[in-house]
């Protein structure tokens, strides 16, 4: 697999992490019914669901940066490809 397709793959992977971290956003929070030990589950729930969105932006962002490093790898690559050819 060459470096522009590795990249392609990857601003895929990252979009398709953004689609689906916005669809999860949609989700409205779990409501507490009442008090006690069913209002500390969702808030705990709630939290978990919180901070699962937190690390699904990080991975978007993490992906996307990946992609635009091996994009540039590909070009600095392709550049200098042909400025080493071997002359007899």
């Amino acid at each position: 697999m060459r470096l522009d397709e590795l990249a392609r793959r990857l601003e895929i992977a990252a979009d398709g992490l953004a689609h689906m971290r916005s669809e999860l956003a949609s989700e409205d929070p779990l409501k507490p019914p009442g008090r006690g030990p069913a209002q500390e589950l969702i808030t705990m729930v709630n939290s978990a669901w919180a901070q699962r969105q937190t690390n699904l932006a990080s991975l978007t962002s993490e992906v996307t940066e990946l992609a635009d490093g091996v994009r540039l790898a590909a070009e600095r690559y392709a550049a200098t490809d042909g400025s080493h050819q071997w002359m007899p």
